[in-house]
């Protein structure tokens, strides 16, 4: 009788041992984030400039007279610099226009988006930028685009300039850099 007695008290002792090892589950339900996982969008720098002559040829109405604000083209600058940009100008004849190959010349002065001007007489040496820049600006948000920003190029050139020259073609070749700050 003993072991009747101990066999009935086994088994719910056995399922009673097997319910307290299976561990309970219990539904997460607060709000979990990866930590903060950053992404970059690389944005490359744009530093395009051009010069468009739209009258490479100024008449001059006679032997003597010269010319006040001459429109001769347009500077187009595509800047994405994060500091900004400079843009300055260089002469192959050091600012003045040159008859050919001889030493006759009409000096000649530029100025540039209506509002920075290189006097006649003030360009420095030939074929070298001018060491104060035409345009030295912060970020533009208008030249960070693909239309960028148009600037008007005009020249001048005094009558005194023109008067007792022979006549003739007289040529210069203008070059225009633009820096990212």
């Amino acid at each position: 009788m003993l072991v009747r007695h101990t066999s009935k008290f086994l088994v719910p002792v056995a399922i009673l041992a097997a319910l307290s090892l299976t561990p309970k589950v219990l539904a997460d339900t607060s709000p979990a984030d990866t930590g903060g996982d950053q992404i970059t969008v690389e944005n490359p720098l744009l530093n395009q400039i051009s010069f468009s002559v739209s009258n490479g040829t100024i008449s001059l109405t006679n032997g003597y007279t010269g010319v006040t604000n001459q429109a001769i083209g347009t500077v187009n600058v595509k800047s994405n610099a994060a500091d900004g940009f400079t843009v300055q100008v260089k002469s192959l004849n050091g600012g003045v226009f040159k008859l050919g190959a001889t030493e006759h010349t009409m000096p000649y002065g530029l100025r540039y988006n209506s509002t920075t001007s290189i006097n006649a007489g003030s360009w420095g040496t030939a074929d070298t930028f001018v060491s104060t820049p035409l345009e030295d600006s912060a970020f533009n948000a208008d030249a960070a685009t693909s239309a960028g920003v148009d600037r008007a190029v005009d020249v001048t050139i005094a009558d005194s300039a023109v008067a007792g020259r022979p006549a003739g073609d007289y040529t210069d070749t203008l070059t225009f850099r633009l820096t990212a700050k």
